[in-house]
């Protein structure tokens, strides 16, 4: 800085610093000093350095060098910095856009950040103290990079091209790129710095307007003089990345230094000459107007006697303010002992540094007219009666010791209320601090203190009456203004109090994430959530308007509504006011609730209407600021890591439980959602919330999950919010080709958590509630046994239709809860009572690997368990028998049928009951035979329901149980007890076959067409008649062994012994003996066999014709020849179709064997069942028809021998066809002695 005066251009840690701040502006300057100066000068800066030398000592935050030790870097002022001149110079080579105390920071900071920061600063110390000791050599290195601010000048000569994006090609062709087949380019933004695809268009016959507000592409050849400033050379480059701090910095200020309206996102805005023109055209007739008006009003005479005057109060504020801005240049150098120059008076230049000297002349001179000005500026009018009771008092004293005549017209306006009005003057300032310098040389008043705090003050309203001013002020700045306007806050209008809130707001959010400390960030973080709403809970305390350690809206909002909901009360209601007031705020326990006033009715809103919408409306606009603020897009962003994980689900977990009830209900008062003002704000908390239901759904699915709705429609965002806009980039697009590692694993994780919301979008509905049942059986203390098997079978499902990470820990809750059950199996010893299946379950459930990942402890009980199992396993199955015996008897005692409600569960019995040893049994004998007593009971009465064949079948399994149950001992009524079972798996098979045959048709005929073999039809007679045959024998045996006083079907109170005897379910009158389905069937199929055999009877003799009745032997004489007899034969049988014989005789045979099939199935051993009748006869028939057919098969054979003989006997016969007839003649004889051998057997 080297002395010259501050300027709001410069950088901005030259003026946060208020010390120079750049490297060397040229390749020649190799020390860190000024020039030479004078002699005067050299013996001022003398006096300087003894002064510093006597303050006291100082420490370098950076090196930890004393005061005493190096030399230190001072302000021009005088004034020691706060570090040593090396590490004060070092950070404005190294960090041109931050002050020393933002340096400093950095490098204490304790994060992983701080480390980076330090390494990467003591490296580039070490570089810079090594070209300081040794300037002739040079350290390199690998990024090396000069940066330089060119100027040019020349001529060029060029043509233009159009170059639209997409939208603008659609908008000006009426038709898409695409469409007409138009290949664009990638071309990058001169000011964004971003690339958009962009499509060339002549400029001829556009548009005026369109040519001048378009995006142009210039191809040009140009002659050219350059002149480059050096910000930075290599030669003095400390560090890798310094070139590109040194960039963003030049380019940062070459921005500010832009017009507003070069900027490309301005082309479209910048006014035309036509708009211009009319602006000035409405300007001039409003002066017309006002002027008219204001003669019409006033005399003339005053206006002349105005005019001969000269000046007014306003002319002499203006000359004051001017000279004050002219002293203010012209004030006394001072010098620091070793300044390094600022980086904005390298970056300008010596040609634009040369107006700063002329200006530093042009002060010099203001300086010899001191006296001259202080005359004028006592020059006055009138005194203002507005000017308050504390700067009277100063104006009074300066009045004095200026010796002035006149009170100054600074004083009326040098007032906190007009500071934060947005008109204040800021030259104001300036003429205050040169009072105060009167005020203070050579002596200091009592006053200096009360205009030094007015000052400040103002100062800080100045800067915070807009907004602009505000958010470009730094944490620290901002804060120190509001603290020393800390008891002037009620004179801050609404817009200040809004928009001084709204940062407040963001600071606070930037502080509680930027902590260290994770839970102290989540309390933070917390804390500042609650205060968001303005119906928070009042346990939080009363807050404060611009409280800096608890910013809320909430009493801005209370003012505002209590200026709405009042401006219906009169003056004559004041003592209603209070109870309105009270009313307003009384709703929800003391919570803040908005009232509504009545609609003006179709008039046009007032001023003041107008006034307070826009105040509302503001306050919607700051919270919707603070809401869509890009630290919650970072959120997702980042959501892969833990600490963010951990910050967004206590963000999002704390706006809801704020935002609405346990139902989802929302907490917003009514009023407030119906308020005509507030539906900006109402708006925004709900988008807010929205955006925490899709935080909490990508984070914790397990209770958010059901929200997944939400992120698929930001995917199909196509509206104009560009929260939105960015967050549906957020969850589609990858991570960009320069992206680092790590933002491409954040990108890739996010991603992969919306492609899981997608593909459980159609199943989670239904999913979900089976998974909420789940999770409320594993949040037991001690869950059922059929839960946690049901939660088992579940886990396959819920899997596949629910979230990734869903189920994590209920798997875990589940798993710890199989542990511990069994853990308490192989831990306690006991195996009375235990279930052989449920330890089977576990015992799979542990060996299937399902919880390995989850719990370690798995494998160890499963192994544990094994063992224990293994060692106890015959105790466990015969206590789980005994138990499953007692229940089925208990329960069947407890009905009035006898018969159990609930059945015996067959499949996990008979897989214990193998398991177990007869001798296990040996007390337990009565309960064995009081549950057969009442498996037999049951087992009857479901077999012998007819008409439902589906309970008939179920008395098949209790037939098993019955017999496996006899291996547990012998029954006193062991014969009866088996002719039973006997009878019961009979009856079953005669009641489904007959079931089974009924149901082929409708009548015997259709019956006997369908079962063509007549298979099930035998199976079920012989069924019938061997269940009568036991049901007589049962029947016997009762009635000669049954006590007197047995009552049938109580067999509750009847010893274990007789309890067969009284059940009656073996009664003939249960079963369908009566039905004749079967037995017609059996007669149908009789008659038809028997009329099979006549008819094939009547076809034999139809084919051997007189043969059948008269035998051709009694044509043959005794004693004829065998000559005669082959004669007589060929003309008896000779004569005779013995093909048609023959096959007549193989249908035959072929009846004969279904009919031998059916008799066959018939033969049941004597005593054990009795034979229809029908099929007896048939069976006679059967034998008569056999007898009958001899004589048929012997005229066939004779006539196959006749003809076999005669061929022989002929004399063309060769030797091949004599035997083929010889072969043909043993194979008739053959089949003689079989058909007299199979008679000898049957008779």
């Amino acid at each position: 800085m080297g002395g010259k005066k501050k300027t709001d251009k410069e950088a901005p840690a030259a003026s946060a610093l208020a010390v120079p701040s750049a490297p060397a502006a040229a390749p020649a300057q190799k020390k860190d000093i000024v020039p030479a100066r004078s002699d005067a000068s050299r013996s001022h800066t003398k006096r300087r350095k003894l002064a510093a030398n006597q303050l006291p000592c100082l420490v370098c935050p950076l090196c930890g060098q004393s005061s005493e030790d190096v030399d230190w870097a001072t302000q021009p002022d005088g004034q020691r910095m706060e570090g040593c001149l090396v590490d004060v110079s070092l950070c404005v080579k190294l960090y041109p856009n931050l002050s020393f105390e933002e340096v400093a920071l950095l490098y204490a900071a304790k994060a992983e950040a701080g480390d980076k920061f330090r390494k990467k600063y003591d490296q580039a110390r070490i570089v810079f103290m090594k070209q300081k000791a040794t300037r002739q050599e040079k350290v390199i290195f690998e990024n090396s990079c000069d940066v330089r601010q060119t100027t040019i000048y020349g001529t060029e000569l060029y043509y233009e091209v159009g170059v639209v994006t997409e939208s603008e090609f659609l908008r000006l062709v009426g038709a898409a790129p695409k469409q007409l087949k138009r290949k664009g380019v990638r071309v990058e933004s001169s000011e964004e710095g971003e690339s958009f695809t962009g499509f060339m268009i002549s400029l001829r016959g556009l548009p005026v307007d369109e040519i001048f507000s378009m995006r142009k592409l210039k191809m040009s050849h140009q002659v050219r003089v350059q002149l480059d400033k050096l910000l930075l050379l290599h030669t003095d480059q400390l560090s890798e990345d310094q070139g590109d701090e040194w960039l963003s910095f030049a380019t940062a200020q070459l921005n500010e230094q832009r017009p507003t309206g070069t900027r490309l996102s301005q082309r479209q805005k910048l006014p035309t000459v036509e708009q211009l023109r009319k602006e000035a055209e409405d300007l001039e007739e409003d002066r017309r107007k006002k002027v008219q008006e204001q003669f019409a009003e006033e005399s003339g005479s005053d206006e002349d006697d105005e005019g001969e005057d000269g000046r007014g109060e306003e002319d002499d504020l203006d000359d004051l303010l001017q000279q004050g801005l002219e002293a203010s240049a012209a004030a006394p150098k001072t010098t620091s002992l070793q300044v390094v120059p600022s980086a904005m008076a390298v970056l300008k230049g010596p040609k634009e540094a040369a107006p700063k000297a002329v200006r530093k002349k042009k002060a010099e001179q203001a300086l010899d007219r001191e006296q001259a000005w202080d005359e004028d500026l006592d020059r006055t009018p009138e005194p203002v009666a507005a000017v308050d009771d504390e700067m009277q008092q100063v104006a009074q004293k300066h009045h004095e010791i200026s010796k002035g005549k006149n009170t100054l017209t600074l004083w009326p306006q040098l007032r906190v209320d007009h500071a934060l009005s947005g008109n204040f003057d800021g030259r104001l300032i300036t003429a205050a601090g040169r009072v105060l310098e009167s005020l203070t040389v050579p002596r200091r008043y009592k006053e200096a203190d009360i205009l030094e705090e007015r000052k400040s003050k103002c100062e800080a309203g100045m800067y915070l009456a807009e907004k602009k001013k505000t958010q470009a002020l730094d944490k620290s700045k901002f804060k120190q203004y509001l603290l020393v306007l800390k008891d002037e806050v009620m004179l801050f209008p609404t817009a200040i109090q809004i928009h001084c809130t709204e940062r407040l707001m963001l600071d606070s959010l930037s502080e509680a994430l930027s902590s260290e400390d994770s839970d102290q960030a989540a309390a933070q973080l917390e804390a500042w959530t609650q205060h968001l709403f303005p119906w928070t809970n009042p346990s939080l305390g009363a807050l404060q308007l611009l409280d800096t350690r608890r910013p809320s809206f909430t009493p801005i909002l209370e003012r505002l509504v209590q200026e709405d909901s009042s401006a219906g009360i009169g003056d004559d209601q004041d003592s209603q006011e209070e109870e309105s007031l009270e009313a307003l705020m009384r709703e929800q326990a003391g919570c803040f609730v908005v009232l509504r006033y009545c609609e003006p009715g179709g008039t046009e809103p007032t001023e003041e209407e107008k006034r307070k919408q826009q105040q509302f409306e503001a306050v919607g606009a700051a919270y919707m600021v603070i809401l869509e603020d890009d630290k919650f897009l970072e959120f997702f962003r980042k959501i892969e890591t833990e600490r963010t994980a951990k910050l967004a689900c206590v963000f999002a977990r704390t706006f809801l439980k704020c935002y609405q009830d346990a139902e989802g209900k929302c907490l917003m008062p009514l009023p407030m959602q119906e308020h005509r003002h507030l539906k900006i704000l109402c708006s925004s908390l709900s988008n807010a919330a929205n955006v925490c239901r899709m935080l909490l759904c990508l984070v914790d699915p397990a209770d958010f999950g059901m929200h997944g709705d939400l992120v698929l429609n930001a995917l199909e965002y196509r509206g104009a919010r560009v929260f939105q806009k960015a967050l549906r980039n957020i969850f589609s697009k990858e991570a960009p080709p320069n992206a680092t590692p790590e933002q491409r694993s954040q990108a890739t994780h996010i991603l992969t958590l919306v492609k899981d919301i997608q593909r459980t979008a159609a199943s989670l509905p239904t999913a979900n509630g089976t998974f909420q049942k789940l999770r409320l059986i594993v949040q037991e203390k001690n869950p059922k046994h059929e839960d946690l098997r049901w939660a088992m079978e579940q886990q396959r499902y819920l899997l596949e239709n629910l979230r990734m990470g869903q189920m994590k820990k209920v798997r875990q809750e589940l798993a710890a809860h199989i542990v511990s059950a069994a853990r308490e199996l192989y831990m306690g010893g006991k195996t009375e009572g235990v279930d052989s299946s449920w330890v089977d379950f576990l015992m799979t459930t542990l060996r299937s690997g399902t919880f390995h990942r989850i719990s370690e402890s798995c494998v160890e009980a499963h192994n544990k368990l094994v063992a224990w199992f293994t060692k106890h396993n015959a105790e466990i199955c015969k206590s789980d028998v005994c138990l499953m015996l007692q229940q089925y008897v208990a329960n069947a005692e407890l009905q009035s049928s006898r018969v159990s409600s609930q059945p015996l569960p067959v499949e996990k019995f008979m897989a214990a009951l193998p398991k177990c040893k007869a001798s296990q049994f040996y007390d337990d004998t009565e309960l064995v035979q009081r549950a057969q007593a009442y498996l037999l009971k049951e087992a009857f009465a479901k077999a012998t329901d007819f008409y439902n064949p589906h309970i008939m079948q179920q008395s098949e399994a209790l037939c098993k149980v019955l017999r496996a149950l006899q291996m547990l001992g012998k029954h006193p009524r062991l014969e009866l007890l088996n002719r039973m079972l006997d009878l019961l798996i009979v009856g079953l098979e005669f009641h489904l076959g007959l079931s089974q045959y009924e149901a082929l048709g409708p009548d015997a005929g259709a019956r006997i067409r369908a079962d063509a073999q007549q298979a099930l039809l035998t199976k079920t007679v012989k069924a019938r008649f061997m269940l009568l045959s036991h049901a007589t024998w049962v029947d016997e045996y009762i009635g000669q062994n049954k006590p007197a006083d047995a009552v049938a079907d109580d067999i509750k109170d009847t010893p274990s012994a007789n309890m067969l005897f009284n059940l009656n379910g073996m009664t003939r009158a249960n079963w369908q003996l009566d039905s004749n389905t079967a037995m017609d069937a059996v007669e149908l199929v009789c008659a038809q066999f028997q009329e099979r055999l006549n008819t094939a009877i009547l076809t034999l003799k139809r084919v051997a014709g007189s043969l059948a009745t008269n035998s051709w032997h009694l044509e043959i004489q005794d004693g004829a020849s065998q000559d005669m007899v082959l004669e007589t034969g060929a003309r008896t049988v000779g004569v005779m179709h013995s093909g048609n014989l023959k096959k007549e005789l193989d249908l035959i045979d072929k009846d004969k064997e279904d009919m031998l099939r059916f008799l066959k199935e018939f033969e049941i051993p004597e005593g054990e069942g009795h034979v229809p009748q029908r099929v007896t006869d048939l069976n006679a028939e059967l034998e008569a028809f056999n007898r009958d057919i001899t004589v048929f098969h012997v005229l066939f054979v004779e006539s196959i021998l006749v003809f076999a003989l005669t061929a022989m006997a002929k004399p063309d016969c060769d030797a091949k066809l004599k035997t083929r007839n010889a072969k043909l003649i043993d194979k008739q004889l053959l089949r003689v002695r079989q058909s007299v051998q199979s008679m000898d057997k049957e008779a």
